[in-house]
């Protein structure tokens, strides 16, 4: 059935497959990353597997300019 407009919830629209990036990976890996699993997003994650927060392409590409 589609969901109406507002009234639909979070977990109903939400992707349920999660792509992670460890936050102690490089800027090359996370756009391989990335285009590998066709996402426009990672969460990063730290050692215990803990969602610490987002990053998204055009932000990794701007990192990969200067490096």
């Amino acid at each position: 059935t589609d969901v109406k407009r507002g009234e639909a919830t979070a977990g109903e629209l939400m992707s349920k497959r999660v792509v992670t990036a460890p936050s102690q990976m490089t800027v090359v890996d996370a756009i391989s990353l990335l285009l590998h699993e066709g996402r426009k997003r990672l969460i990063v994650v730290n050692d215990e597997g803990q969602a610490v927060g987002l990053i998204d392409r055009q932000t990794l590409l701007a990192a990969s300019i200067s490096l």
